[in-house]
């Protein structure tokens, strides 16, 4: 597997059973990359310190000041313990829908989620993600740059090695909601260059991105019209009373992942799992 937008490592756990071989992933925020490195090496104990803290803020949903104390403590600790992980994760479920948001100096700046309620993390960590998470862990080189872990995986596959890569990068129709240096139009030339030389080799690779967004086009819509596009279908955003959307969200399939039934159903169940 290849996942250089790690983020939550969806499809790589949902699919954690056919996973025979290394897993070339990349995730650039440094908190989310350290809650990654404590869940795969520390999970009980990453749990019972979510836990703890779960406990200690349980009136942030309603108490601004408590939700504050917790935001402040996350921003003031050191962000590689096994304390920070574990505080990013009820800080998450305290903000506002539930998002994380950093600041150019690296705080964590999301507001206060009134009325947010902090869930047991036993019930969104269950034992099947536990499963998925052991399954995986051993085979994960978890970097920081999505550029080196495709460099890896193109070595691997000139290696003779096989494996499938999912691409599920910021999406440069709305790069506004990023830090301009996160994001912008030269790393979408650097990817798109990427997906050209995972096409010549054959390779199995998906990527998912918004092709329209109003008015406005992806840059490289018309080069990505000769692959398969197969539309993700959302009509809302993302937010718990979120409005329609003018937004095309589709999933493009290189051509090496459209040949075979086999493959076929892993873009089935990426659809299925991204929905």
């Amino acid at each position: 597997m290849c996942e250089p937008f790690w983020g939550t490592g969806v499809l790589t756990l949902a699919l954690s059973k056919q996973v025979t071989g290394p897993i070339f992933a990349a995730e650039r925020n440094p908190h989310l990359r350290n809650w990654w490195q404590w869940l795969f090496t520390a999970p009980d104990y990453l749990i019972r310190a979510i836990e703890t803290l779960r406990e200690k803020y349980r009136g942030a949903g309603s108490d601004r000041d408590v939700f504050n104390a917790l935001r402040d403590g996350y921003n003031s600790d050191k962000h590689d313990t096994i304390t920070a992980a574990a505080r990013l994760w009820v800080l998450i479920f305290a903000s506002t829908n539930n998002l994380a948001r950093f600041n150019q100096q690296g705080s964590y700046n999301q507001t206060w989620g009134k009325g947010r309620t902090v869930p047991d993390p036993r019930t969104v960590i269950t034992p099947e993600t536990l499963d998925a998470v052991a399954r995986v862990g051993h085979y994960v080189r978890l970097c920081c740059d999505y550029r080196a872990a495709l460099d890896d995986f193109l070595d691997y596959l000139d290696d003779g090695g096989t494996g499938v890569c999912y691409l599920d990068p910021p999406y440069i129709l709305e790069a506004g909601m990023y830090d301009a240096n996160q994001w912008g139009a030269n790393d979408v030339d650097q990817l798109m260059g990427y997906i050209e030389r995972l096409e010549e080799r054959g390779a199995w690779w998906l990527y998912t991105d918004y092709l329209r967004k109003g008015g406005r086009e992806h840059p490289y819509s018309l080069a990505l019209q000769r692959f398969r596009a197969v539309p993700i279908g959302s009509t809302r955003d993302a937010r718990p009373n979120g409005a329609a959307t003018d937004k095309q969200e589709m999933l493009m399939v290189g051509s090496g992942a459209w040949e075979t039934a086999h493959a076929r159903a892993w873009v089935q169940a990426t659809l299925e799992v991204d929905g």
